[in-house]
């Protein structure tokens, strides 16, 4: 007999049929009480479809998160992106029905690598926290949820709601001697640190980390991440050779384990270190290998820290019309994930200050302006692309016989058209307003613009052609 899980049945069909099955029983023959008890029955039905749904789905994000770390992982990446709308429909059927809530924590925790890799934060955060705002009792799924929305939460720049979720979380792991959360915990305290400019406590809470990792045995990207992190610190305290050597601690972690996504942060950090050594060719080579694997993953974080670090580099090496444009590509990048440039960071701030000034001193204001907007106008696609110096992307996709985007992702797309709001799309599909942006987000990055207008003029040109 063929199984739930081999047939991999949609939830949006199974109960279509069961609406059109209970409308059936309902107005044929066979009395008031038959009617009853068929639609119990159908209901009942339904009800074992969506957990044996919610039981592959949540295997499936599981897997994913077992299998992240290797050299399969663009494997992974696509196989979790075709699952996504089942995906969500399983978060949503935990998230909504009485006593499924520790499972949504599970599979919202799970998808970690998800959200954080592959350009989902604002959809991650929205799913974590009504995960979180569900299932408010202590557990160990509850504390894997605060840390991953923390770890969010603080790339986005909302450090207090990010310190408030740490703090329950080590609070929550210290009496239990729970020394993998722990360590998770303190790795975005160290992350917090770095990005409030604190260098001499970043630097404990991340060693402190690392340490407890490697005594635990625990691998992930986040490990890995956290040299990169940690090498950032020694950068911006002036110790360029420790950033170097930290650097080539996590690429061997990569090597030998076929780790791919993290790898670009390792790469990005070494890059960081060698341009304040004064390497620019070198810098200006990592920098834009580590941009190549974040287009990759579609990780849009790492695709705007990275053309921003790029503007840098060029500038030192003196093409202040270049650097201009690829400040502006990364203005329009940076809230295209819920974030915000440069999160706070002094460190942060005063490298791009300095490259701004520079290019206006190699331009004028006048020339500066007009680079700058130049690099506005480009998509997500043709920014990428002029920051790897390859040619330009069309800024509008030429029309396919499929639209790539879900009926979901298509319905918001044709409301983006019409001119409505986040807010407003959000109720007029009864969905959150999270949820919403968390789309626009989605079908911006899937199409490879930066606009809403891009997107409005792409989903008029697909009702007006026909072709959806």
């Amino acid at each position: 007999m063929t199984s739930f899980v081999d047939r991999r049945w949609e939830v949006s069909e199974t109960k279509r049929l069961l609406s059109v099955a209970r409308l059936l029983t309902l107005t044929g023959a066979g009395g008031v009480g038959k009617s009853r008890l068929a639609l119990r029955a159908a209901d009942g039905a339904e009800a074992v479809l969506r957990r044996r749904h919610r039981d592959h789905y949540l295997g499936l994000a599981e897997r994913g998160e077992a299998e992240w770390v290797g050299p399969t992982q663009l494997e992974v990446d696509a196989r979790i992106r075709s699952a996504h709308p089942n995906l969500r429909l399983a978060l949503e059927y935990c998230l909504t029905t009485p006593g499924e809530s520790q499972a949504g924590l599970r599979m919202a925790a799970a998808l970690h690598f998800f959200w954080l890799c592959c350009g989902l934060l604002a959809e991650g955060r929205d799913w974590l926290g009504r995960a979180l705002a569900v299932d408010t009792e202590p557990s160990d799924q509850r504390a894997a949820a605060l840390w991953t929305n923390a770890y969010i939460s603080t790339l986005q720049g909302d450090f207090l709601v990010a310190t408030a979720m740490v703090q329950e979380c080590r609070d929550w792991a210290l009496p239990r001697g729970a020394e993998t959360t722990l360590a998770y915990a303190l790795f975005i305290e160290g992350l917090l640190a770095r990005l409030n400019d604190d260098l001499p406590r970043a630097q404990v809470l991340l060693e402190d980390a690392l340490a407890r990792f490697e005594a635990v045995g625990e691998l992930t990207t986040t490990v890995i991440i956290a040299y990169a992190v940690l090498a950032g610190v020694a950068v911006f305290q002036g110790d360029s050779d420790h950033a170097i050597e930290l650097c080539r601690e996590g690429l061997a972690l990569c090597e030998r384990h076929g780790e791919q996504w993290a790898r670009s942060y390792v790469v990005s950090a070494l890059s960081l270190a060698e341009w304040m050594g004064g390497e620019v060719t070198q810098a200006s080579a990592h920098a834009r290998e580590s941009l190549r694997s974040m287009r990759n993953f579609r990780d849009l974080f790492g695709m705007a820290l990275q053309v921003e670090r790029l503007a840098w580099i060029t500038c030192t090496a003196g093409e202040g019309e270049r650097a201009a444009v690829l400040l502006g590509a990364a203005h329009q990048i940076w809230p295209l994930f819920g974030g915000q440039s440069p999160f706070g960071s002094l460190h942060h701030l005063a490298a791009r200050e300095a490259c701004e000034r520079q290019a206006r001193h190699c331009l004028s204001d006048r020339a500066f302006q007009a680079a700058f907007g130049h690099g506005t106008e480009l998509d997500l696609a043709q920014a990428i692309a002029y920051a790897l110096g390859e040619k330009p992307a069309p800024s509008t996709p030429a029309p396919t016989a499929k639209t790539p985007l879900t009926k979901r992702e298509q319905q918001v797309a044709e409301l983006v058209a019409e001119g409505l709001s986040n807010k407003d799309i959000a109720a007029r599909l009864v969905i959150a307003q999270r949820t919403a942006e968390g789309h626009v987000e989605h079908i911006l990055t899937k199409l490879g613009f930066t606009k809403r207008t891009q997107l409005a003029a792409w989903a008029t040109e697909q009702r007006e052609t026909g072709d959806r």
